[in-house]
């Protein structure tokens, strides 16, 4: 972690990416999704709740009152704003946010770890009380500064590491606008909206595509044609790539 290499940026420098567009000698850091303690972390960091000094132990149940057993096994979840390194890991019964976003199976050697996108992920930055708590400590930090400009720029340098487009703070201020909700609460919506954003945890480097693309040239590598793929149902043809899906035929060899 302290090399050279470890600690360049991700930003692509046009003389580079001509000589080594592959990035095999490492002139740029790759990026790649935060994994699940790096998103829980940077969640408690950005709103100022991480509490970075060493954990201690655990608060389990006095010895003296333990009735668990084989059918009736311990099970507990330990809030803390601590590093996730310190969060409380049982065996057989993953904690939910580590299982939640790919963390290591605490009942097996995990050489590598699988990378999922599943609705449910999503579902956690729209209802978790954890996450809300963690926006809502950054809105209570941003109505400290002077005016909405100064919020949103503070808002961008925490959460990306950069400054808000000219387009970004429009859209900010018609969404502090319209949101109807007391002043801090609608920071604290805006908040989760960036906080959820592809640019906090994952996002394509250069060339996105929509789903509906992606599910197109998936279909067309197994031999079927997207278009032809339909099912008829209230007078409609639906198929699984809508109306505007297309085969990415770029990255297919």
């Amino acid at each position: 972690m302290s090399t050279d290499a470890y600690q360049r940026s991700s930003a692509r420098p046009e003389a580079a990416v001509q000589v080594d567009p592959d990035n095999r000698l490492l002139a740029r850091f790759d990026r790649r999704r935060l994994a699940a303690e790096e998103i829980r972390d940077s969640l408690l960091s950005v709103s100022g709740q991480l509490d970075v000094t060493p954990a201690e132990a655990h608060p389990f149940p006095p010895e003296g009152t333990w009735k668990f057993t084989q059918h009736n096994p311990f099970n507990a979840v330990y809030p803390t704003n601590k590093r996730s390194a310190y969060l409380m890991v049982q065996r057989q019964r993953r904690h939910p946010f580590l299982a939640l976003f790919d963390g290591a199976d605490p009942n097996a050697s995990t050489p590598l770890r699988q990378t999922t996108t599943i609705p449910s992920q999503a579902l956690f930055f729209l209802n978790d009380p954890f996450f809300h708590a963690q926006a809502a400590q950054c809105a209570a930090s941003w109505m400290k500064l002077p005016d909405d400009a100064a919020r949103v720029a503070q808002a961008f340098r925490a959460f990306f590491q950069r400054e808000p487009s000219a387009a970004e703070r429009g859209q900010a201020w018609q969404f502090i606008a319209d949101y109807p909700a007391a002043p801090e609460e609608k920071w604290s919506a805006y908040a989760r909206v960036l906080l959820a954003a592809n640019e906090h945890g994952l996002r394509a480097v250069e060339k996105p595509v929509h789903v509906h693309d992606f599910h197109a040239t998936i279909l067309q590598l197994m031999g079927f044609d997207h278009e032809k793929l339909t099912c008829r149902h209230a007078g409609r043809d639906y198929r699984l790539t809508d109306v505007e899906g297309r085969v990415v035929n770029e990255v297919l060899a």
